[in-house]
C-alpha cells in the first residue's frame, strides 16, 4: 500500500505539469478559431456586387474553384492588404500597415506567408477496364504516396502527419511581403501551369 500513493501522487504531478507547461486549452483554441475562421470567411464565388461569397473550403470542387477560393477567399484573409470593411460601403479600401499584416486574427504571427504544396501519386492501373474508359486516362489512388483512409473525413492529425510525395519544383510562396499584383500574378501563373 505504502506504493500506491506515491504512485498516484506521481501521476497528479505529471499531469499539473502537463497543463501548466504545454497549456494545450491554449492551443487547442487558437487552432480552433484559425479553422473556425478559414471555414467560415474565406468564401468565394461572390455576387455581382462582390458583397457576398456563397462558397466555402468546402465547396471547391475543380481546379477553377481552387483557384478562385485562394484569390478571393484565402488570400485576402490571410495576407491582409487592406483593412477590412462592411458590405455597400463606397470608400477606397484603406491599406493595412505593415504591422498589422503581420499578424492573423490580430493575435498568431504570420512567418513568411502561405506556402503551396502539390502531392504526386505515381499512376497506376486499375483493374476496372470500365473506369479506364469513363475516364480515358490511368488512374491514381492517392493512398498509395499518402496513408490516409479516402471513406471518411480524415482527422486533422492524420493530414498533418502524413509524408506524401510532395512536388518540390511545385512548391509557391505568397510572401507576406508581396503586394497585391504580387499574389494575382503568382496565382495566375500557378493556374496556367499544366
Amino acid at each position: 500500500f505504502k506504493t500506491l500513493p506515491s504512485a498516484i501522487l506521481l501521476v497528479l504531478i505529471y499531469a499539473l505539469s502537463f497543463t501548466f507547461h504545454d497549456r494545450a486549452a491554449i492551443v487547442h483554441d487558437v487552432e480552433s478559431t484559425i479553422t473556425f475562421d478559414i471555414e467560415e470567411n474565406a468564401n468565394f464565388a461572390f455576387n455581382s456586387g462582390m458583397t457576398m461569397g456563397h462558397k466555402g473550403i468546402y465547396d471547391v470542387n475543380s481546379r477553377a474553384d481552387f483557384y478562385s477560393w485562394m484569390r478571393l477567399g484565402l488570400t485576402p484573409l490571410i495576407l491582409a492588404h487592406e483593412k477590412p470593411k462592411s458590405e455597400w460601403r463606397t470608400e477606397n479600401s484603406v491599406p493595412n500597415d505593415e504591422e498589422a499584416r503581420r499578424y492573423y486574427l490580430f493575435f498568431s504571427r504570420i512567418i513568411g506567408g502561405i506556402r503551396i504544396r502539390q502531392a504526386t501519386s505515381v499512376a497506376e492501373e486499375i483493374e476496372d477496364s470500365r473506369a479506364r474508359r469513363i475516364f480515358g486516362k490511368n488512374l491514381a489512388r492517392i493512398g498509395d504516396s499518402v496513408d490516409i483512409e479516402q471513406h471518411f473525413k480524415p482527422e486533422q492529425y492524420t493530414v498533418m502527419s502524413s509524408r506524401p510525395n510532395f512536388n518540390e519544383n511545385k512548391t509557391r510562396w505568397l510572401k507576406l511581403s508581396d503586394t497585391i499584383q504580387e499574389v494575382e500574378a503568382t496565382l495566375r501563373k500557378m493556374e496556367d501551369e499544366d
